[in-house]
């Protein structure tokens, strides 16, 4: 009975209505299901603070917003509105590309005099919230030692009744008229032959994700990859793909965890991150058979006597 009465005498407060004001672009229900609370949902009055400061930092952490504020209106007894006011950031981002084909600068510098044809050079587009939906295009191209076009289209709700599903698309295509074609005293041995394409490469993958909650994302992968070489290359060096072939290809599939409990994406201070992950390249039954796993945890924390410090450890 003491246990009874002890639960009956928390108080609880609700929340009648959310308005979000603000997000000119952004859809409602993208910021409504980084919530843990929704309207006429309960909570206990004492947890009030704790609560609306982690409302606050989820929807910051969506990635679309400078600032986010979260205030309570209309306190009537023990019912409550939440007004949710946002400042959308800039979505479009430019960024060059410029790539080294050898392994270091110094390589490049000393080894083959700077020269600027051995660079690969172009740009890429990063635009996200394209749709209002959270969603993002990338667009990259590059030119130079190697030619390069990256298209990639994602969106993290797929399925609009639920909103658990995602799904993404990429697509990559690179081709070359120069080409490592073997290793000679410890240096890579460079082929150019002019005008035809030495290597060519394109690789399409498809990707499925599934939040099921909002810390907890699931990625499942799969796509297929094609390469094929010149008969220069091959003549040069017959075991480049092994049994003399000029064509490698492969199916893969994928699998990854990401599990994100950090306060703040972008400088996390307090929290904890994990990645796992693990990717089959030929299924097994093709010629082009590997299969690689990967696993990273982080750990973030503020110092108790100096709150503008804060230090973090990682294992990968």
């Amino acid at each position: 009975m003491l246990g009874a009465h002890a639960q009956d005498s928390i108080h609880y407060l609700k929340v009648r209505h959310i308005n979000i004001a603000g997000n000119k672009k952004t859809k409602d229900f993208v910021i409504h299901r980084e919530m843990t609370i929704h309207e006429n949902d309960s909570f206990p009055a004492k947890e009030m603070d704790a609560l609306l400061l982690q409302q606050r930092l989820n929807i910051f952490n969506i990635g679309l917003f400078n600032d986010v504020s979260i205030n309570i209106k209309n306190w009537e007894d023990d019912s409550l509105d939440l007004s949710i006011q946002v400042h959308e950031r800039w979505v479009i981002i430019p960024l060059p590309i410029i790539k080294f084909v050898d392994r270091n600068v110094v390589e490049w510098w000393k080894n083959y005099r700077h020269d600027f044809k051995r660079l690969q050079y172009g740009a890429q587009v990063n635009w996200r919230n394209l749709t209002g939906r959270n969603d993002a295009l990338q667009l990259g191209i590059s030119f130079g030692f190697a030619q390069r076009l990256d298209i990639g289209y994602a969106v993290p709700q797929f399925n609009i009744r639920k909103e658990k599903v995602g799904m993404s698309m990429y697509f990559t295509m690179l081709r070359t008229k120069r080409i490592a074609y073997a290793t000679t005293n410890d240096a890579l041995s460079f082929m150019n032959l002019g005008t035809s394409w030495q290597q060519q490469k394109i690789e399409v993958a498809t990707q499925v994700t599934y939040r099921n909650a909002i810390h907890n994302t699931h990625y499942f992968t799969i796509g297929y990859g094609l390469t094929v070489i010149s008969d220069s290359v091959r003549n040069a060096n017959p075991n480049y793909f092994l049994n003399n072939d000029r064509k490698q290809h492969y199916f893969k599939v994928g699998y990854t965890i990401i599990a994100d409990h950090r306060n703040l994406r972008s400088y996390p201070t307090a929290g904890w991150y994990l990645q796992a992950s693990l990717t089959n390249y030929g299924l097994g039954f093709m010629r082009t058979r590997m299969t690689t796993t990967s696993f990273q945890l982080s750990k973030y924390f503020q110092w108790k006597k100096h709150q503008r410090s804060s230090g973090a450890a990682m294992i990968k």
